[in-house]
């Protein structure tokens, strides 16, 4: 796997992780890391608002399975936990939810080309599942995509 500028990629991908209204965040942090031809770029932001906590990164990776993007809408729930994999605004996305602690996951699949892959990842604590995918919703998925494919080579 190519990632092209590897080592200053993360810039581009900081840059992406925008300031969240209502919520102190801290700077965004990145790093890249090549062990045997596995690389990976990576950029991450923790976000606080009251007793709500969320943890954005996006990644890229030739170490990552994307089955994700393979499956079509499913949709499972029990008394703690609900899970929805579907489609938004062209991205699948994965969202697990833990209905006693407000706390979950957001998955979203930006890109991949051959063994590369980009995941945009949104965890929270302290919020509901509706107002966490609002918070993702509010990253320009289509610009980090863009951003993603410009970083493969």
């Amino acid at each position: 796997m190519m990632i092209s500028a590897f080592g200053q990629s993360e810039n581009s991908l900081k840059s992406l992780l925008i300031d969240l209204q209502g919520y102190e965040a801290e700077t965004a942090s990145g790093s890249t890391m090549n062990i045997m031809g596995m690389k990976m770029i990576n950029a991450g932001r923790n976000y606080e608002n009251n007793d709500a906590e969320l943890s954005v990164t996006i990644i890229i990776s030739s170490m990552m399975a994307n089955s994700m993007a393979q499956f079509g809408d499913i949709e499972l729930e029990s008394d703690e936990v609900k899970e929805i994999i579907t489609t938004i605004d062209g991205f699948k996305t994965s969202h697990t939810y833990d209905k006693d602690d407000d706390s979950g996951s957001i998955m979203v699949f930006i890109a991949q080309k051959e063994q590369q892959s980009g995941i945009f990842s949104l965890l929270y604590d302290g919020i509901s599942n509706n107002q966490a995918m609002e918070l993702a919703k509010k990253f320009d998925w289509a610009k980090i995509k863009t951003e993603v494919e410009n970083l493969f080579e």
